[in-house]
């Protein structure tokens, strides 16, 4: 790796730990579970230091605390090795691997692993979840499925900016920051989590994780045909060759690690507008620390390990520990980008098909479809996708069907749009005629929009009692006052409910039907539509993939 690189981080560097028991812990436990399978696969982990860099990133951990610290990171390092093999047949196992964990992970008590991970997982999450709150546990539970999930994403080059945003769930910093309050024995308070300093700190805390990571891992990555990485990225946008790159990326750093400084500066101001007891004042220093110790500890680590050795992957490789790489040079420049869309729309069509096909009640069909709400977001973030609009529910629903079915599949939303504003993972801006729903649950969208009006991340647009004519009808309204010479295009888009949003890029609708009924239709003016036979509720990543790989192959004209 290009180890005499160096990179100006605002935190000091850390005394080397003692951390020979951490080491030892970790290979008997890899042993015990089966997830190194021969001497030589264990003499090559043991050579990557991983109980070391436990030890760096989380200090204050100690006995039975580091060994559960230094665990973790050791799954989490062989299950990423595993997914970013070379190999068709290890990419396929990978996948397995993480399609077990994220069904493990969809319960409180995860049982019936499927793979060797998963009971190593089972085990993991038993003395994790030990003693801590549900909200912790639950929280736990989303970042890592967030991760996991990431791990299936397809493999393309993406632009810059949405590399960052892929990598702030990859990074893994969410996970390891729960960590430091599991292991650290300390809670940050909600509202400072919830606070935009809070996810300011963290923006800048994944760059300076991941920017000097891979510049070091750069050589390794791209051997085994990997594409995540920012100096590829950069590459493959500009054409600068790779020193140039690495200069950049080193300034990039150095700005992040000021701008870090800045907000933590302002983190006593934080805790004296939200009127933090002493305790709460602890863990919010305890947390903020705890991004210190991430960002310092994985580059202390990272500098002496033989994890991004391109002489230890000739180990790696005899031992069956790893695949061959794939033949590259650093000069070879990585596939072009797939394109991808910036704002997906969903027909969500099919429950009362998929509940009678089932022979269940109606009911179930419209639970089993507002669940899938929820993880199609999820499949959309690790995406990378910017805006996603859901069509919940039309003025026609809500006039023509029974009073009672539309009670039901209000109730099932509203339970759905109740989890993703707690998450505060996505932005919830709701749109439609919202005087045609019920008080409370018109009132849930409003509270929930306003939860989430700070959130940093993909914006999801609730159209809920939407009519796309309508839409179209009142922006064209709101130009009237302004005389015919404001009905432009540019006009009647500012007063569109989606206006400040790329237009739809791709539009899928589900169980058959190959029609729009009127959703967006000034915002699909340029669509691409991916119609599928699949109902709702089964919908799948799987289905999400083949759409976005389909609307990566076509060629779009613009009425060209």
């Amino acid at each position: 790796m290009p180890a005499d690189v160096e990179f100006d981080l605002p935190f000091p560097r850390k005394r080397p730990p003692d951390s020979a028991a951490a080491e030892a812990h970790i290979v008997q436990w890899l042993n015990s579970h089966g997830l190194l399978r021969s001497p030589a696969e264990t003499q090559y982990f043991t050579a990557m230091r991983i109980g070391t860099g436990a030890a760096f990133v989380f200090p204050n951990s100690l006995g039975t605390d580091l060994d559960l610290a230094s665990d973790l990171l050791a799954f989490h390092g062989i299950v990423n090795d595993q997914v970013h093999s070379a190999s068709e047949q290890r990419a396929a196992h990978a996948a397995a691997i993480c399609n077990d964990l994220l069904a493990l992970l969809q319960h409180d008590s995860p049982a019936e692993p499927a793979t060797p991970y998963g009971a190593a997982w089972c085990d993991l999450w038993l003395r994790l979840a030990d003693g801590m709150p549900t909200e912790w546990q639950d929280r736990a539970r989303h970042h890592h499925s967030q991760l996991f999930s990431a791990y299936l994403a397809p493999r393309i080059i993406l632009t810059q900016a949405q590399y960052l945003d892929r990598r702030f769930i990859t990074s893994g910093l969410a996970v390891w920051l729960d960590v430091a309050e599991r292991t650290s024995h300390f809670e940050l308070p909600e509202p400072v989590r919830a606070s935009a300093l809070i996810r300011d700190l963290c923006d800048e805390a994944v760059k300076l994780l991941i920017l000097p990571h891979d510049v070091f891992s750069v050589e390794r990555e791209e051997a085994r045909g990997e594409v995540d990485n920012m100096v590829l990225v950069m590459e493959h946008a500009t054409g600068k060759p790779r020193a140039q790159v690495i200069t950049e990326i080193q300034a990039m750093v150095r700005d992040a690690g000021k701008r870090f400084l800045l907000l933590e500066s302002r983190i006593p101001e934080l805790g004296t507008t939200l009127a933090l007891g002493p305790s709460d004042l602890a863990a919010m220093d305890s947390y903020v620390k705890a991004m210190r110790d991430c960002v310092r500890g994985l580059y202390d680590w990272q500098k002496g390990t033989a994890r991004y050795d391109l002489q230890a992957a000739g180990d790696a490789i005899a031992s069956g520990y790893e695949d061959a790489p794939l033949l590259r040079t650093a000069s070879t420049s990585p596939s072009p980008a797939i394109r991808r869309p910036r704002h997906l729309a969903i027909i969500p069509d099919g429950n009362r098909r998929w509940a009678r096909n089932n022979g269940v009640p109606l009911a179930e069909g419209f639970r089993r479809g507002t669940d899938n709400f929820a993880a199609l977001l999820g499949w959309c973030d690790e995406a990378s996708i910017e805006v996603v609009s859901l069509w919940m529910s039309s003025p026609d629903n809500l006039a023509k069907r029974p009073t009672d079915e539309v009670a039901v599949a209000l109730r099932y939303t509203a339970d759905v749009v109740r989890q993703l504003a707690h998450s505060r993972h996505f932005r919830l801006r709701p749109i439609g005629n919202l005087t045609l729903l019920p008080a409370d649950f018109a009132a849930l969208l409003h509270d929930a929009a306003e939860a989430t009006a700070g959130v940093h991340g993909m914006t999801v647009n609730l159209a809920a009692a939407y009519s796309g004519t309508q839409d179209l009808i009142d922006a064209m309204r709101a130009c009237l006052p302004e005389g015919a010479a404001a009905l432009t295009h540019e006009r009647i888009e500012a007063h569109l409910s989606t206006h400040g949003q790329p237009p739809v890029d791709l539009l899928i609708r589900t169980s058959g039907e190959q029609r729009l009924s009127g959703f967006m239709p000034w915002q699909t003016a340029d669509t691409e539509l991916y119609f599928t036979d699949t109902p709702w509720p089964d919908f799948t990543r799987e289905d999400l993939h083949l759409a976005l790989s389909e609307y990566g192959k076509r060629e779009q004209r613009h009425g060209a």
